[in-house]
Formats: structure tokens, C-alpha cells, sequence
């Protein structure tokens, strides 16, 4: 099982990674995130820029799932407000 990806909320998503560390998690979401900065979006005949923001949180850094879900979502709104485009 390489992971599960689940919708969040709006624009955000979540991906669940069994038995892998932070390095291993965050080589996979700079993958994604090269993949979507190479593909062309259009929307009504405009092309439209696309940015990649994400927060990564180890669960077994947290006693309980609640802050765990909250340190990736501090971590996301992070990355957006230091300009976006980012990984924290």
C-alpha cells in the first residue's frame, strides 16, 4: 500500500502514508509537486497557473491524531503565507 489520498476540505487534501519517515514522505510530495508544476491547466480557454503547498506531519510524532492533523494544516498555512509553492 503506497498511501491513500483523501479530499479535506475545499482545494486541500490529505495523504496518508503507512510506515514511511518525513524524508520519504517529503520526497513523494515534491514528486507530486514537480508533476503538477510541469502540467498546463486550462480553465474557459485561459491557461492558469497552479501552486503546490504542503505540510507534512509524522503521526508518531503526536500522542493523539487531532494534533497530528493540526501540525500538517499549521504547516500548510505556512507555506502559503512564506509566498507558496512550498513544502514545510
Amino acid at each position: 500500500d503506497k498511501g491513500s489520498v483523501f479530499r479535506y476540505g475545499g482545494e486541500e487534501f490529505v495523504i496518508l502514508f503507512p510506515y514511511i519517515d518525513k524524508d520519504e514522505a517529503r520526497d513523494f510530495i515534491e514528486d507530486i509537486k514537480k508533476q503538477i508544476s510541469k502540467s498546463k491547466f486550462v480553465y474557459k480557454d485561459a491557461t492558469i497557473k497552479v501552486t503546490f503547498s504542503a505540510g507534512v506531519a509524522l503521526r508518531s510524532e503526536h500522542r493523539r491524531v487531532d494534533d497530528f492533523v493540526k501540525e500538517a494544516d499549521s504547516l500548510l498555512y505556512k507555506a502559503k503565507e512564506a509566498g507558496r509553492d512550498l513544502i514545510y
